[in-house]
């Protein structure tokens, strides 16, 4: 993914969690907190601050949750190695304690994949 295509995906989810981006002063803000300044939008595929508060505004919905979760596993689904990997530690681990792991160590850039594939950014 080139790095041009990185950042739409970045602008509009900042867009979707209520981040505006000011013509005026160059920067982006959040809507709450007009303080919040800053020059470039949230990154979720590098920091994980940025990541951790896409997942908790994520969560505060129950459908816009139930689609990230779906299309986290359609992610983790498409990269198989780390299923081959935990499979191969873990051989004694159920489904459900598989994809627990999963999502819970999954890349930073899978969850923000996920999180624009469930809001509909990206196919």
């Amino acid at each position: 993914m080139t790095p041009e295509r990185q950042l739409e995906i970045r602008e509009q989810l900042a867009r979707r969690m209520g981040w505006i981006y000011s013509e005026q002063f160059r920067i982006w803000y959040l809507e709450s907190d007009i303080n919040s300044g800053q020059l470039k939008p949230p990154d979720p595929f590098t920091d994980a601050a940025d990541n951790r508060a896409l997942v908790a505004w994520l969560a505060a919905d129950d459908a816009r949750w139930a689609r990230f979760d779906d299309a986290l596993l359609d992610c983790l689904i498409e990269d198989a190695e780390p299923i081959k990997a935990i499979s191969r530690q873990n051989e004694w681990l159920t489904t459900h304690q598989q994809w627990g792991r999963l999502k819970l160590t999954a890349p930073l850039e899978t969850i923000t994949l996920a999180a624009a594939r469930a809001l509909k950014i990206i196919e």
